[in-house]
């Protein structure tokens, strides 16, 4: 029924004489790669799936010369299966692109890499289906596999940033196939939640990438977490691969063995035990390597800045503090716990603060506190502080703050996530970019209504303000200016302004010299 209602629609389009994309017609689209074919999914959208890359194991990947499109959505990239421990799915052919693209179209592509610590995650998720979103910005959303985990960023010497180098080969491509679907090459917007923050910076830092792009939207970037140095990755080469009883450089033994044994190799594999840079829950990452990654975007950053949006989530910290310690915990347990969610000097820096003090009339107040230091050392200081250097560089930048958001499905058995839609965890705000969250309340329809308008007009003309909606000032070197999405300002800098990133409590980025 879904697929006839969405011909309907199509039919009643061609009827009026609205503008299709070239060739579009009846969801084929004639590239120069060939013929692809989408699926309906709703009302004045197809969905195209296809391979743009292919991979042999811990290799860089080749780019397709012929698309061959699917209707079901692709595999994913060998993955643990988070809710059952000690699984794993996926498969190491799994370098696809998913394509929305609404009859409307016209000419902006946002590409969307997916979160997930760089371990998990793919576009079968649910929160990331770029129909609705398609449709109400009018541009193309393309959701892009990467490889993950030890197979993505931690192969055997000489490769490295292999992830890395998929997402680009698929920003490649998408340069090639865009314009046969009425899309133009120059207005591609790379976006990104969390991990996939993460992955958009190492694009950002990568000079062969920077013709690729023109504008960039970070969705709760971890960027408390610096790229490694090479010698950080050496290190860990250096003590992974014997847990598969090989060298780092016997790549006939690499190959040799099962996908089963290098994903349980991993589940097992600790790189904080042998490099403390590594701590925290980005176990993998890309590399400045000085030759494709070639700025930290900590100390150093490229000469030209493209426009960027950023967000955070209120309570970026909750799923981490609510879903490991699901108990009340009382008073006079607060600094040893503390000491275990930061097992460093900065434990006592915090106990010695005028910030995060506990509150005698809440009987939570030390989960509220603990998750309050995760949000703010976590995601909301270190972006805070990112965004005021992009500024000061010269770079056009708008931060917001997410009051209110949907419920993505990783945080349902979370009950501080799920007891309300004011309390916003990490990758809550996805489901409200999509308008996917299920069932929304009218405070949320009108949240999504105006996320997608603002990120329509920030994806078409870089700045998030279209002229029906209240003013979101641009942040400067000296002040934030964080717009409420979804309540009410002014928001505070709190323990942003002159505490988190100093001496006394450095980010991780900092103590580390990454």
């Amino acid at each position: 029924m879904r697929f006839a209602l969405a011909l309907v629609s199509f039919a009643s389009i061609i009827a009026t004489g609205a503008a299709f994309p070239v060739s579009f017609v009846n969801g084929t689209v004639t590239t120069p790669l060939g013929t692809v074919t989408g699926t309906a999914t709703i009302p004045g959208v197809f969905r195209f799936v296809f391979r743009y890359a292919q991979a042999a194991r811990w290799r860089p990947a080749t780019a397709v010369t012929t698309l061959q499109s699917m209707s079901a959505l692709p595999p994913v990239c060998p993955q643990e299966i988070l809710d059952t421990g000690g699984q794993w799915t996926g498969n190491e052919d799994c370098l696809f692109a998913v394509l929305y693209v609404p009859a409307n179209f016209n000419g902006s592509t946002i590409v969307w890499f997916h979160g997930g610590s760089l371990l998990v995650g793919g576009a079968n998720d649910p929160a990331i289906d770029g129909s609705s979103l398609a449709l109400a910005t009018n541009s193309m959303v393309a959701v892009v596999q990467y490889r993950l985990g030890v197979l993505g960023f931690l192969p055997p010497p000489p490769n490295n940033n292999l992830g890395v180098r998929d997402a680009i080969l698929a920003l490649n491509l998408l340069h090639t196939i865009l314009p046969s679907f009425g899309g133009s090459s120059q207005t591609v917007t790379v976006a990104g939640q969390s991990a996939g923050g993460m992955l958009i910076r190492a694009i950002i830092a990568s000079p062969s990438a920077s013709s690729l792009f023109s504008k960039i939207i970070l969705h709760s970037d971890t960027l408390n977490y610096g790229f490694y140095n090479a010698s950080t990755l050496t290190t860990l080469q250096n003590n992974f691969f014997p847990t598969l009883n090989c060298t780092a450089t016997d790549a006939t033994c690499q190959n040799a063995a099962s996908l089963a044994d290098i994903m349980e190799a991993q589940m097992d594999f600790s790189p904080a035990d042998f490099d403390p840079s590594t701590a925290g829950p980005i176990m993998f990452r890309p590399v400045h390597d000085g030759s494709l990654i070639t700025t930290t975007l900590t100390s150093s950053f490229p000469s030209s800045l493209k426009p960027l949006l950023l967000t955070t989530a209120n309570d970026e910290g909750a799923a981490l503090i609510f879903g490991g310690i699901d108990f009340v915990v009382p008073s006079f347990a607060y600094e040893a716990v503390l000491d275990s969610v930061i097992p460093d000097f900065r434990a006592d820096a915090v106990l010695n603060s005028s910030f995060y003090q506990l509150d005698s009339s809440d009987p939570d107040s030390v989960r509220d506190e603990l998750k309050d230091i995760v949000t703010d050392l976590g995601w909301r200081c270190p972006d805070w502080t990112f965004v005021k250097a992009w500024a000061a560089r010269g770079g056009s930048v708008f931060t917001g703050l997410f009051l209110r958001g949907g419920l993505h499905s990783s945080n349902i058995n979370i009950a501080f996530c799920n007891s309300s839609e004011t309390h916003v965890c990490h990758t809550d705000d996805v489901p409200i970019l999509f308008g996917t969250q299920a069932s929304p309340s009218a405070a949320q329809s009108a949240l999504i209504t105006e996320v997608q308008a603002r990120w329509n007009n920030f994806v078409h003309s870089s700045t998030p303000n279209p002229p029906t909606l209240p003013t979101w000032t641009a942040t400067t070197s000296s002040s934030v200016n964080v717009f409420p999405l979804g309540g009410s300002g002014p928001i505070a800098a709190g323990a942003c302004a002159g505490f988190w990133g100093t001496p006394t409590a450095p980010f991780d980025y900092q103590m580390f010299g990454l």
